[in-house]
């Protein structure tokens, strides 16, 4: 009888030989904006806009950690950052869009509304904010909120948008659409921006994000989807991977006899062998699997009878 030995070692040998073969395509690009970007906060351990002078204030405790590119900010539900009222600012069509990262999955700030706040202008002005259900929301502040269908329920890093255009409201999460709305009133501007809670208080509230931010950028015009979807690859790290074949060891006692198998599906049946039969020697055996194909391909070693 066929006894199947060190299965999940070899294994997970195999996953991690697979990757050093035939790597090729890998690209890190730098993030990059499209046209119409009015100001780009990255957070490399500083609060200045790419674009200008322009340098935000922090308040609270204004702390950076790794981020979804380079460095990120960390919002701890007490911090925020205020930026000085900006004419590139002064938008009624725009996209705002970040990379952001929830540090609570039940909710997105430490407030009686349990929202955050990622961007924001003054009482009157726009704002982006998300509910701690995870939708979005494009708020007229101190007034009326439209909602994304989409939501970012989990502590991973996401990729968000909104766009506004005549009055047509779209969201985006990872570079899809994630539900649309209508919004006609015209915003007003009266006092500085915000990022990561509100300047002032709305009723009592400012709402403070709990989480990181990362890239965050303002447009003054409404990007397309495709747009969007281009913003949101931009800079992730593109691996392609052609595996000619993988390299399998495990440990072997002298006097048995083993055989490596491979299979691309676990059904019962589908296993096959990976060349001869091989003779154990009291250490290390080594076989080269050299048809992979560049496909999905699970392996164990069976001792022979």
């Amino acid at each position: 009888m066929l006894q199947p030995l060190n299965r999940i070692r070899v294994i997970m040998l195999a996953l991690c030989a697979a990757m050093a073969f035939s790597i090729r395509g890998l690209a890190a690009e730098s993030p990059s904006k499209p046209a119409g970007a009015e100001v780009w906060f990255r957070f490399e351990n500083n609060l200045k806009d790419e674009f200008s002078s322009l340098t935000g204030s922090g308040f609270g405790s204004t702390a950076f950690e790794d981020g979804k590119f380079g460095r990120g900010m960390v919002f701890d539900g007490r911090s925020r950052v205020e930026i000085s009222d900006d004419p590139r600012l002064r938008v009624q069509e725009f996209t705002i869009e970040s990379w952001i990262r929830r540090e609570s999955s039940s909710v997105a700030g430490p407030n009686s509304y349990g929202i955050g706040i990622i961007f924001t202008g003054s009482v009157g002005g726009y704002s982006l904010y998300l509910t701690k259900e995870g939708n979005l929301s494009m708020s007229h502040v101190g007034f009326a909120t439209v909602y994304s269908s989409g939501q970012v329920r989990n502590t991973d890093w996401h990729h968000v948008a909104v766009t506004k255009t005549g009055t047509s409201v779209r969201f985006f999460i990872d570079g899809n659409p994630a539900g649309e709305g209508q919004f006609g009133a015209m915003f007003s501007f009266s006092g500085p921006f915000g990022i990561g809670a509100l300047v002032a208080p709305v009723n009592g509230e400012t709402h403070p994000f709990l989480g990181d931010l990362d890239e965050l950028a303002i447009y003054s015009r409404a990007l397309t989807p495709q747009e969007i979807k281009d913003v949101y690859n931009s800079g992730q790290l593109i691996l392609t991977a052609e595996v000619s074949e993988v390299l399998l060891k495990w440990n072997s006692k002298v006097g048995e006899t083993y055989q490596l198998q491979g299979t691309s599906t676990l059904a019962p049946g589908q296993w096959f062998d990976v060349g001869l039969a091989i003779q154990g020697t009291g250490g290390e055996l080594v076989v080269v699997d050299r048809d992979v194909r560049n496909e999905k391909r699970l392996y164990r070693v069976i001792r022979l009878p």
